[in-house]
């Protein structure tokens, strides 16, 4: 019974909450939050506590599309970082996650927030069947 309320307890703020992480660039530590519910990693800037706050990485999310990008020439390309680069005008960083080595992309606004490319891209689908239905 003990295993299963720690394993409760573990898993639930990981599934609803929020997870915590850390991606170093370089040399610089950057902090970001996990939200799996909402399928979002962001920098720290746009938390308020432990809940999503107005920024443009947010904002951002909401105007994106995936289908914009069907006629472009991507060859391979990461597409949440051609959503970046084309249409919300940012930066493409590579991090890599203190825990696990990983890599990942994120985009770089103009405010300084980032999110990830993976985000971008299912936000970009999201809208797309908004506006198709």
């Amino acid at each position: 019974m003990l295993k299963t309320l720690t394993f409760f307890f573990i898993l639930v703020p990981s599934l609803y909450g929020q997870e915590i992480r850390f991606y170093k660039f370089g040399s610089k530590r950057v902090k970001f939050y996990s939200f799996a519910q909402k399928r979002i990693l962001i920098s720290e800037n746009c938390v308020e506590n432990k809940k999503l706050a107005s920024c443009d990485g947010l904002k951002a999310s909401d105007s994106i599309s995936y289908e914009s990008l069907v006629n472009v020439q991507y060859g391979g390309a990461n597409l949440g970082a051609l959503i970046c680069k084309q249409q919300l005008k940012g930066k493409v960083l590579v991090g890599v996650r203190e825990s696990s080595k990983s890599e990942n992309s994120f985009c770089k606004l103009r405010s300084g927030s980032l999110i990830d490319s993976g985000t971008l891209l299912f936000y970009g689908r999201k809208n797309d069947k908004k506006t198709n239905n």
